[in-house]
């Protein structure tokens, strides 16, 4: 046998062996998988579409409440700037009135 030939052979081996093993490691996950739908209670097809069903939906509702996030947290801002302002502007007016606000 030419070294070319045996080369070739050796590698054709070596490429079934690795199909073989991809295989092997698929199959391994579909069996966890399968098993991790169990223990969440989904045991039909019926269930797998409902539960996708319900993920798709989520995406519009988790958008928008990201949105209201960001709303909220820009006027929590807002909020703590006035509080500032107004903590800023009772010291200035203790300051210049000899703290009369203080007074009984």
């Amino acid at each position: 046998m030419a070294p070319d030939t045996l080369i070739m052979v050796v590698l054709i081996c070596v490429g079934g062996a690795l199909i073989i093993a991809g295989l092997i490691y698929v199959a391994i996950a579909v069996v966890r998988l399968a098993k991790a739908a169990r223990k969440a209670g989904i045991d039909s097809m019926d269930k797998v579409r409902i539960l996708m069903r319900k993920v798709q939906g989520l995406g519009p509702r988790v958008a928008e409440m990201q949105r209201k996030q960001e709303a909220l947290a820009k006027n929590l801002s807002s909020l703590s700037a006035s509080a500032s302002k107004l903590t800023y502007l009772r010291d200035e007016f203790n300051r210049a009135t000899g703290n009369v606000t203080h007074l009984k």
